[in-house]
């Protein structure tokens, strides 16, 4: 999830053990360790202070700009705490969108802005009845 995490890093990380990664003194391990550092600490940070507000009774929205690739991490994490509720989570460039029903989660990762997300959401709840289901709001969604 490092943001600049190449494929060679990556492919030394699989076969370090987390002992070789919490002891190590190669330059390279030493490397990884701070990388995984950062991005834990980034999850951490964006868990504890993103606020979510609602845009309707089942869906939550909120901004976040990570540094790191972590945006459908934590969307997954609020999706989990709030089950049957989409999640809504984004910046100026880009958003993240969660759904966890029946024991998964849903994802899509926007190629619009949270605005943009947002109001696509809002005319797909416009369309779809009083008494909808979650999870065909989801597939309308997705499906646009």
């Amino acid at each position: 999830m490092h943001e600049s995490c190449s494929e060679p890093q990556l492919c030394r990380a699989e076969k370090l053990t987390t002992e070789d990664v919490e002891l190590s003194p190669d330059p390279e391990d030493v490397g990884i360790r701070k990388m995984i550092s950062s991005v834990l600490a980034e999850i951490y940070r964006m868990r504890a202070f993103v606020r979510l507000k609602p845009l309707d009774n089942q869906v939550l929205y909120g901004y976040l700009k990570p540094r790191h690739k972590t945006g459908d991490d934590i969307c997954r994490f609020f999706a989990r705490r709030s089950p049957f509720t989409i999640i809504v989570l984004g910046n100026s460039l880009e958003s993240w969108i969660s759904l966890c029903a029946g024991g998964r989660v849903l994802q899509d990762n926007s190629c619009g802005s949270l605005e943009q997300t947002l109001d696509e959401i809002s005319s797909v709840l416009g369309r779809v009845e009083k008494d909808r289901d979650l999870e065909e709001v989801w597939k309308v969604y997705y499906s646009s």
